[in-house]
């Protein structure tokens, strides 16, 4: 049996040997070509121009024909004498008769409808990577340009995959399992207001209103400091709203913070790290990594940093969500300092920002006032 990978690592096996590296990289280009293409045929003339643009006529013709003989020669014929390739003097086309497996066709040809959830969770785990990964020719624009084509397709479906997944989990009450699925497709499309509705219905459903609260704040930070859009109302009025939910739940992290007037940002640094202490809080429930590695850059308390030569307007922001989405869940921050004017002018100026933003879910206490 042949069986080609080519999603993530390329991998191409006959017989259980792997034989992806006896390949050249234009033959391993021109079998994922033909694998793109309906009815799996190309003509000549077009696998050259994808393959050989700017080599002369008869310089091109021999290098197809050489990486069609290095495919005959090293896929070889089933024992019934049906070979992998049909080559005509004008196509070549992989031969629908010859037994072979290969991710990407299982994906593009599956009635995703039709699928139980067996084989639903079978195609969600042959997501391993991109189409044609770490294979790249920059003097090769078609071809390339091919492959980005396909990627597309295949994350387009990889959705329509996942959502038939989720209903499926849905409407067998496997909670859980649902909400992994909702966060694989969070990572794709992290501003879709249907899976969030969905998933904030799913986390009621288990008595997690806390958890569901964070989650909205959280999408609510997302949406409007990235693309500037407000979610629809209807997401918060399903939690009733976030008064209703503190109430219950409202906890106070009372934390005493040590300010020094001439470090910029030390006042951050020193919240940051604190709340980073406190057990009961987990950071990547209010960011993403890289906002964490942003944050990082004032304080290694973190982790590690992004690169050198952050902009400070990203520490900024990552510290702002922070705060905010903490203080817009089911908690309360105190913070405790000796004076206001030894709070340095950059952290003042964020403290007063968030201060109106928060009101009472951010209490500021001044030692000296």
């Amino acid at each position: 049996m042949l069986k080609i990978d080519f999603l993530g690592t390329l991998k191409i096996e006959s017989e259980g040997m792997n034989i992806t590296d006896k390949l050249s990289s234009k033959s391993q280009a021109l079998i994922a070509i033909l694998m793109t293409k309906k009815r799996l045929r190309c003509s000549r003339k077009e696998l050259i121009g994808y393959l050989w643009p700017e080599s002369s006529e008869e310089a091109a013709k021999y290098n197809l024909r050489f990486n069609l003989w290095q495919l005959r020669k090293t896929i070889c014929a089933q024992p019934s004498g049906q070979p992998f390739l049909i080559i005509t003097r004008d196509d070549c086309q992989i031969n629908e008769k010859y037994s072979y497996q290969c991710d990407f066709r299982q994906i593009i040809e599956a009635d995703v409808e039709n699928c139980d959830i067996g084989r639903l969770e079978e195609l969600r785990c042959m997501f391993r990577g991109d189409f044609f990964e770490n294979r790249y020719f920059s003097d090769l624009e078609e071809f390339e340009e091919l492959m980005i084509m396909q990627r597309y397709i295949l994350e387009n479906k990889r959705q329509v995959i996942l959502k038939r997944l989720m209903e499926s989990y849905r409407e067998n009450k496997e909670i859980r399992k649902c909400l992994d699925i909702i966060t694989d497709l969070e990572t794709m499309d992290p501003y879709d207001e249907k899976n969030a509705e969905i998933k904030i219905s799913l986390l009621l459903e288990e008595g997690q209103r806390s958890e569901a609260a964070r989650f909205y704040q959280k999408f609510y930070n997302r949406m409007v400091y990235d693309i500037g859009i407000e979610p629809p109302k209807r997401l918060e009025k399903l939690i009733g709203g976030f008064a209703e939910v503190r109430k219950k739940d409202e906890k106070i992290i009372d934390m005493t913070v040590e300010a020094i007037p001439s470090v910029d940002a030390f006042f951050m640094a020193q919240t940051a790290e604190k709340l980073a202490e406190f057990s009961e809080l987990s950071l990547p429930d209010y960011l993403d990594s890289g906002q964490i590695k942003d944050l990082a850059f004032i304080t290694r308390k973190l982790g590690a940093a992004s690169q050198t030569g952050v902009p400070f307007v990203r520490v900024i922001s990552a510290f702002m969500e922070l705060i905010i989405g903490i203080c817009r869940s089911d908690f309360r921050i105190c913070l405790r300092f000796d004076s206001w004017e030894n709070v340095d002018r950059m952290s003042k100026d964020i403290l007063k920002l968030l201060k109106n933003k928060l009101g009472e879910s951010l209490i500021l206490i001044c030692s000296d006032q």
